[in-house]
């Protein structure tokens, strides 16, 4: 059976003129409802792995409202190299690093992952990484197929496969939102090798 992982790499260089370019006159949508005790998370925040924020999603301009969704990084560790030999498509000089994460979706809506940029590593200031497509399974982070949609009141658990330039330590996990611009962050402590890691 073949087995093939698919990358590709984003760089997210001038990100002030990719704001600047979001003012297209469109009304921006009111959200959901906030249900009373609800204290929503802020955009371009940083936490620890294993803290959770609520935030809303889906919302993009033109389109539904959104829904409240809980995000946790729970997890992040570095595999061997050799955990890759099975599969093709695999660029020369990279290692593995898993990365757990939990979604909630709180409703009021369903959250299509289609539509949302979502989880991506940080490696430097421009350049940060998106999941592998894997077609296979690696026992150590198995994963889910992207894109599939999160129904209201589903709780989401997936391990994601990030492909790093050997001897490069990513710095953190984001969730990046739909514009492309606002993300949340998880730090990756510096004594993140080889063995998992979680909030200290």
């Amino acid at each position: 059976m073949s087995h093939r992982i698919r990358t590709s790499a984003i760089a997210l260089v001038l990100v002030l003129a990719l704001a600047s370019c979001s003012g297209n006159g469109e009304t921006e949508n009111p959200g959901p409802e906030v249900p009373p005790g609800t204290e929503l998370g802020s955009w371009d925040s940083t936490m620890k792995l294993g803290e959770s924020t609520l935030l809303v999603l889906g919302d993009q301009a033109g389109g539904t409202s959104g829904t409240i969704v809980r995000l946790d990084a729970l997890e992040v560790r570095r595999g061997p190299a050799t955990d890759l030999d099975t599969f093709s498509g695999v660029p020369s000089g990279v290692e593995p690093w898993y990365v757990s994460v939990e979604m909630h979706n709180r409703g009021p809506a369903d959250l299509d992952m289609a539509l949302e940029k979502g989880w991506v590593l940080r490696v430097s200031d421009n350049l940060v990484l998106p999941p592998a497509n894997v077609h296979g399974v690696i026992s150590e982070c198995p994963t889910t197929p992207a894109g599939e949609p999160i129904s209201q009141g589903a709780e989401h658990l997936d391990c994601l496969v990030f492909l790093v330039s050997t001897g490069q330590r990513p710095s953190a996990i984001e969730y990046l939102r739909h514009d492309g611009v606002s993300s949340v962050a998880w730090r990756i402590p510096s004594s993140v090798t080889s063995e998992t890691s979680s909030a200290n």
